[in-house]
């Protein structure tokens, strides 16, 4: 079963419980792109990242050539243990058990939203010019220019 779909100019993304693939719109042919299960796919500043089944944010730097055969490119960043992600175009949220973080791309690194509660988040959405963070009981809302 699928269980989310990204699509972009030149390809649509699925994700499955098992493996992610690619639908390349020039070509109409499909292609496993990651062994791993898929639960989320995002775009953030011009790379493709996928959350696992297994919790963990994987990215792929994707460029003009890419081919994408099974697993080539594809880079398991640190294990944090994230339950959701979006994005503004420029970082990934990460809502985790600990609070929300982001990915930062360009420093590859995870850094915390200081300015959110401690809290397990369960989801993370970027509506706008705000970040919504949703736990258990709450609903959390923050206006991006306050994220540091």
């Amino acid at each position: 079963a699928v269980t989310v779909l990204y699509p972009t100019e030149e390809a649509i993304y699925a994700g499955t419980e098992w493996s992610m693939y690619r639908y390349e719109r020039g070509s109409a042919s499909w292609t496993k792109v990651l062994n791993f299960g898929t639960k989320d796919i995002i775009e953030a500043g011009g790379d493709i990242y996928s959350l696992g089944t297994n919790n963990q944010l994987i990215r792929h730097r994707v460029t003009s050539a890419d081919t994408f055969p099974a697993d080539s490119g594809w880079i398991l960043l640190p294990y944090f243990n994230v339950y959701d992600i979006d994005t503004d175009g420029e970082v990934v949220y990460c809502a985790t058990f600990s609070g929300l973080y982001y990915y930062e791309p360009t420093s590859a690194s995870y850094r915390v939203v200081y300015n959110l509660p401690r809290v397990a988040y369960e989801h993370v959405f970027v509506l706008d010019d705000r970040i919504l963070a949703l736990s258990k009981k709450l609903i959390y809302s923050l206006p991006l220019e306050y994220r540091d």
